[in-house]
């Protein structure tokens, strides 16, 4: 069993953003989200409107909901949004429905200015560590993804 807790913390610059984070403690959780917010991954934090705490802080609440979230939670959030996308669009919810809904969030995040390669590839990192519960570390595993000129595989 994992000893980490996913904590949420709230980061202050000219707007409120905050970031989910598994962590052995509060305070590694605050170390961990300076630095990422220092090395420039900015884009892995998520801005919130209307709050504007004074530094980088737990948000207490938030955090305890956070504890009590499984990827059985997850896996039913994700089943229930391709449902719903397999209801409008007629794909289903095999593989290929899954493929459809993925490669029509691209065309959402491309209109909205969002990476979303860059977003997948956090995805699967992110998925990894959850599906693995952790193990002792915080840090998501690399994902590198790499779009050839098209065509067959060699």
């Amino acid at each position: 069993m994992s000893n980490h807790r996913t904590f949420r913390v709230h980061v202050t610059s000219t707007t409120s953003h905050v970031i989910d984070l598994p962590a052995r403690s509060e305070e590694h959780a605050l170390d961990r989200a300076e630095r990422l917010w220092d090395r420039g991954e900015k884009t892995r934090f998520n801005p919130v409107l209307g709050i504007t705490p004074a530094h980088f802080e737990i948000d207490e609440l938030a955090t305890v909901m956070l504890a009590d979230i499984a990827n059985d939670d997850r896996a039913r959030w994700a089943g229930a949004a391709l449902q719903e996308f397999a209801r409008k669009t007629g794909s289903g919810t095999s593989d290929e429905g899954l493929h459809d809904l993925l490669a029509d969030l691209g065309h959402y995040a491309d209109q909205h200015g969002i990476n979303f390669i860059d977003c997948v590839a956090r995805a699967i990192g992110c998925f990894e560590l959850e599906r693995r519960g952790h193990e002792g570390t915080d840090q998501a595993p690399q994902v590198t993804i790499t779009i050839g000129a098209g065509g067959d595989p060699p």
